[in-house]
């Protein structure tokens, strides 16, 4: 017997797979974890009833969903495995479906005459048209953010000439047109989408963009940002030597390229303001152009191919005001190869607070200085005199020191 009538959730089952998800990903991070799933299955009726009908004992979810085994659940995972079949999923979701209950802080309006609701928030809804935004063009901050959004659908938003905000995160977007009319972004997250290419030189106000976990192989479309400080593009495919001159100029403060395949960086000398730079998880074997930056505060190169301590060393010299280091993973930095590199580096770098994660002690510093100072011979000898090895209460310094007497000199 089919018993869809007595389950509320039969209707737009996608939809509502894909509301789950969010609600189950407590930190937000885009996939979910063991621990959040089992929480979520031992309260909710829902799921487990959602979980039963697709034929997935609650007792053993995690396993069965978590296809390829690294220990998080994606989306993508979440809603294939619970085999949502066509049939059961309703028409293309629009904005005006759910703009009553997305519409949030009523204020003033650009242009002052009455007032409005200053914000649209729909994250997970399943999303597919966003049409009815046109009549929404007093927003000044919207987030569509893990929906269905693809490419045609971008054209409604540029009648948003207020517009602030704007996160699209988790969508379908391949690529992200100029708006001749939305200008005033002064922020834009775009991550976990398809883009392939970015057309932002239209946004000159803007100050941050997020566009990681894309397909990006450059950074161009930003010449014209003069505001952006805050530039994020981790875990595309960034390759080769990138070119970051046109990038920004001394207004970016904040740069974050991990986890892409970057060998050489180039034109980040214009970029006089960084005071942060992430170039993790890459296959940079120097950081050279990362130099003579006289700001940059926080500098991330774990995981590359750099095995030459003292020319980076020399490099970072540059850097005065360098306060966190972060080089484990690269051969420079293992052990058996550098028995004395935290020691060789906080000696060079003495600004240096907080290497590999580990916060850097004043012992270190002068043991450093010890170890590798202008004076190190005569401090071991120094050492070795009045630090002997043995109990140093046994040990006589100097003839008499103990209360015995002195032989007299032949």
């Amino acid at each position: 017997m089919d018993n869809r009538a007595s389950q509320p959730w039969r209707p737009n089952l996608k939809r509502r797979v894909r509301t789950l998800f969010a609600e189950i990903d407590a930190d937000g991070d885009g996939s979910l974890s063991r621990d959040e799933v089992t929480a979520k299955l031992r309260d909710d009726t829902e799921l487990q009833a959602i979980m039963e009908s697709a034929g997935k004992p609650s007792a053993y979810v995690f396993e069965q969903l978590d296809t390829d085994g690294d220990g998080e659940l994606t989306m993508e995972e979440f809603l294939r495995i619970l085999e949502v079949e066509e049939e059961e999923e309703e028409e293309v979701v629009s904005v005006g479906d759910l703009l009553a209950e997305g519409l949030t802080d009523i204020g003033r309006s650009g242009d002052g005459t009455g007032m409005v609701c200053l914000s649209l928030a729909l994250p997970g809804r399943g999303i597919g048209s966003i049409e009815a935004m046109a009549g929404l063009s007093m927003l000044q901050s919207v987030d569509l953010s893990d929906n269905a959004l693809d490419d045609s659908q971008m054209a409604s938003l540029d009648g948003l000439p207020y517009l602030l905000n704007l996160n699209l995160a988790g969508n379908a977007l391949s690529r992200f047109p100029a708006l001749a009319e939305t200008v005033n972004l002064k922020s834009i997250d775009l991550s976990r989408n398809k883009l392939t290419e970015l057309e932002c030189s239209a946004h000159r106000f803007l100050k941050s963009l997020i566009v990681d976990d894309n397909q990006l192989g450059s950074l161009g479309g930003l010449s014209h940002c003069r505001c952006l400080r805050n530039l994020s593009a981790c875990r595309n495919q960034l390759t080769g030597t990138v070119e970051l001159a046109d990038v920004a100029d001394q207004t970016l403060e904040r740069l974050l390229i991990s986890g892409n395949a970057i060998e050489a960086l180039s034109g980040l000398g214009a970029l006089s303001g960084l005071l942060l730079a992430d170039v993790s998880q890459n296959r940079l074997s120097t950081l050279a152009g990362l130099d003579n930056h006289p700001l940059l505060v926080d500098l991330f190169a774990a995981d590359n191919a750099i095995s030459e301590l003292d020319p980076e060393l020399e490099l970072l010299k540059t850097l005065p005001y360098l306060r966190t280091l972060v080089l484990k993973g690269n051969p420079v930095a293992e052990a058996d190869s550098a028995p004395s590199y935290r020691h060789r580096v906080l000696y060079n770098l003495p600004t240096i607070l907080d290497l590999d994660g580990v916060q850097v002690l004043s012992e270190e510093k002068v043991a450093a200085q010890n170890a590798h100072g202008d004076n190190t011979e005569l401090l071991a000898a120094v050492s070795a005199k009045y630090f002997p090895p043995g109990n140093p209460c046994e040990v006589e310094l100097f003839p008499g020191e103990f209360g015995q007497p002195v032989e007299a000199a032949e």
